[in-house]
């Protein structure tokens, strides 16, 4: 691969690496020699504390790597140190170039591109760029157009993802709803670098409420009291029955002293039964006390 055999092609493991890499923190460079363009190369960039992260890539895709992990200092608020890692300049590259920058400047997620997104490539995608809250998660998305995003959207929802696009102070991001979140979290778990596995949460221990069997839930998602949709149901069947009953008033009429349970809730069956005779009995005696019903 060192003597750049134009024969060899990406691995479908090493093609998904680079996808969501790609839609993440990596950029895709081609330059020109003598008037001509070249092969594109992939540049992969990271932070101090996701360096093991970066090397990991850079042993999946060992093979097409043609610089060792490298540091640079990075010109922010914060300071600090950036590692970059890039592949040879190969025509396998310029291939995902085509997709991925079809004008030829800015990254953009084609109806080309859409196909190669499997469960890796949106999990590094994730690595990458995501972020899980208590409930719901986001993928940050600022350099992409709104019809990409939601493009993605719609594939991501295909595969029970749930989400849309989003408009922030910072730029365009991926919201995930709470479902969408717990698919996202299966999807993701088998990949996840262990460097990185705090954006999946802390695994918490707890007991169905329904069948007392035991079962986990990550950190994120502590309202959840069932191990099971079955569990859910039935869950969900009980609390609705108590609300109906609890949405029943028990009324004690002042006049005949019947205990009743209004339907409505209506100006003159606060205090009595409904019955004309103990309506007009309530009027009187308010009238007198100088208050309504």
């Amino acid at each position: 691969m060192k003597n750049y055999d134009l024969s060899i092609k990406l691995t479908l493991r090493e093609q998904s690496i680079i996808v969501g890499s790609l839609l993440g923190d990596a950029s895709i460079q081609r330059g020109s020699w003598k008037g001509k363009q070249c092969n594109a190369r992939v540049k992969f960039t990271h932070g101090k504390t996701q360096l093991p992260y970066l090397k990991w890539k850079e042993k999946e895709l060992q093979r097409w790597i043609g610089t060792s992990v490298t540091e640079k200092p990075v010109s922010t608020e914060y300071g600090g140190l950036i590692h970059q890692v890039s592949t040879l300049t190969h025509p396998v590259f310029t291939e995902i170039w085509h997709l991925i920058k079809p004008e030829g400047k800015k990254k953009r997620i084609t109806q080309e591109l859409l196909p190669l997104l499997d469960d890796l490539a949106i999990a590094v995608w994730f690595m990458d760029d995501g972020s899980m809250g208590q409930v719901s998660s986001t993928i940050a998305a600022y350099s992409f157009p709104q019809e990409d995003l939601e493009q993605a959207c719609n594939l991501l929802t295909q595969k029970g993802i749930t989400s849309k696009v989003l408009q922030t102070c910072k730029g365009r991001i991926i919201s995930i709803n709470a479902e969408g979140t717990r698919i996202l979290r299966e999807v993701v778990k088998p990949f996840i670098h262990p460097c990185l596995s705090y954006k999946l949460g802390t695994i918490v221990p707890k007991n169905c409420v329904i069948c007392q069997d035991n079962f986990q839930i990550y950190k994120g998602s502590q309202m959840r009291q069932t191990c099971s949709p079955k569990c859910e149901g039935i869950l969900r069947g009980r609390m609705t029955s108590q609300t109906a009953l609890l949405s029943r008033l028990i009324v004690t009429c002042p006049i005949c002293g019947v205990v009743h349970s209004p339907k409505k809730a209506g100006r003159q069956t606060k205090k009595t039964c409904g019955k004309k005779n103990c309506v007009q009995k309530v009027r009187i005696m308010s009238r007198k006390n100088g208050s309504t019903v």
